[in-house]
């Protein structure tokens, strides 16, 4: 046979199958609609095999099961083995990332479960933070037209739980639908109160040893939050020229960033006092200006320490 009849022979039947699987797929559906589920705590009836694999039959009732017979809770025994989920954020729901993480733990606890060890899988919710925060005030914007400034803090708070309670249930449930072994019971969210509790008397004790302090410091300020973000919430743009970039909650819609900005640093004598002598410095993050604590100086330039000037700067 020729390689041009294969290959339409091989299409040929790649037609057929396609115009016969509207009705094997709703042939299966049909079947999954009259599935009988059953009690919560019984076993599903597996003794009847169907032609085809149907999931919801096989995992029917199995998790119920599972919970009723307490096989995710940790049994006494000389080895511990102890795992916490990470807690997902309640930001929405769970993506395949959170999948992956959950089965490769759900294998882990269950491998040292049957080695006979008391292992305990912890579930949780991460609250998020300023993430959680944003997606609040958006759905109140989008339901009441209300920006921040213009409802009450408590109302914030009751919208927050509200959000909080329905995204952390649809999170639990999803982990329960994935299979997941964890141990409810010791169930968490961040913000509860055993765990909030722990973060201050933390920050107490970090204050008390001097590792936490209040200090003056350039801050990452968020314009449409209005308030400071971490590091890690930035996203750096490089560029390459002057480039009019959109800025929220101010007057103008953009303004141009990548421009470079000359100004000029007086120079001090040992005892402070002004020598009459100025470096010009350039740069196009005039802001970080506010935290400058030296002057870097090339070794061909004249600005050299000497017994009349110790090159200190004063910052305008």
């Amino acid at each position: 046979m020729s390689v041009t009849a294969k290959a339409q022979r091989k299409e040929k039947v790649i037609k057929e199958a396609v115009s016969k699987a509207p009705q094997k797929m709703k042939k299966t559906a049909a079947k999954q609609e009259v599935i009988p589920k059953s009690k919560d705590g019984h076993k599903s009836d597996t003794t009847q095999f169907d032609s085809e694999y149907n999931p919801m039959k096989v995992e029917n009732a199995w998790y119920s099961w599972w919970e009723n017979q307490n096989f995710f809770e940790p049994k006494a025994a000389d080895k511990k083995f102890v795992m916490i989920l990470p807690p997902p954020n309640v930001t929405g729901e769970l993506h395949l990332g959170h999948a992956l993480t959950a089965s490769i733990e759900d294998a882990i606890t269950r491998y040292h479960r049957m080695c006979g060890e008391e292992s305990l899988w912890v579930p949780g919710t991460d609250h998020a933070g300023i993430a959680t925060q944003f997606r609040v005030e958006k759905k109140i914007y989008d339901e009441k037209k209300l920006h921040r400034g213009e409802y009450s803090r408590e109302y914030f708070l009751e919208e927050a739980h509200k959000w909080v309670e329905s995204k952390s249930g649809t999170i639990l449930s999803q982990l329960r639908d994935m299979g997941s072994s964890l141990a409810w019971k010791d169930t968490y969210y961040t913000l509860d109160e055993k765990r909030s509790e722990s973060v201050i008397a933390a920050f107490i004790k970090l204050f008390d040893e001097g590792l936490v302090y209040r200090s003056e410091r350039l801050v990452n300020w968020d314009c449409a939050l209005k308030t400071a973000i971490s590091d890690a919430e930035v996203e750096y743009i490089t560029l390459t020229k002057r480039t009019k970039l959109n800025v929220p909650n101010h007057k103008y819609p953009q303004y141009p960033f990548g421009v470079m900005t000359h100004f000029y640093y007086e120079i001090c004598d040992k005892d402070g006092k002004k020598t009459g002598e100025k470096v010009e410095i350039a740069t196009t993050r005039l802001e970080t200006m506010l935290g400058d604590t030296a002057v870097a100086s090339s070794k061909g330039r004249s600005l050299q320490p000497s017994p009349r000037n110790v090159c200190l700067a004063s910052n305008p």
